[in-house]
């Protein structure tokens, strides 16, 4: 394993995130095809190095990408009379009277 940008202690452009993101995912193949992420709990070389690499990048993302508000539509709200299934059988039935 060959570490890179290891006197960096900030990303603060761009370019270096697309740099640094590059290198991780470089690092995450190579470290799945060695089969060093198997044993999850098991730190090693590979571990570290992504853990330190990866923490830079959300510090990044933390500073300088916004994100946008994700809105999810609440099935609660929805009458439950206009679902097919209730109005199939929620129709009037003909009552036989003797």
């Amino acid at each position: 394993m060959k570490k890179q940008f290891e006197n960096t202690t900030e990303v603060n452009t761009k370019e270096l995130f697309d740099a640094v993101h590059l290198y991780a995912e470089v690092l995450l193949r190579e470290a799945t095809g060695v089969g060093a992420l198997d044993p999850i709990d098991v730190e090693n070389e590979y571990t570290r190095e992504l853990g330190r690499v990866l923490g830079l990048l959300a510090e990044y993302e933390d500073k300088h990408v916004a994100f946008e508000h994700i809105s999810f539509k609440n099935a609660v709200h929805k009458p439950v009379e206009n679902t097919p299934l209730i109005r199939r059988t929620s129709r009037p039935r003909k009552v036989a009277y003797a």
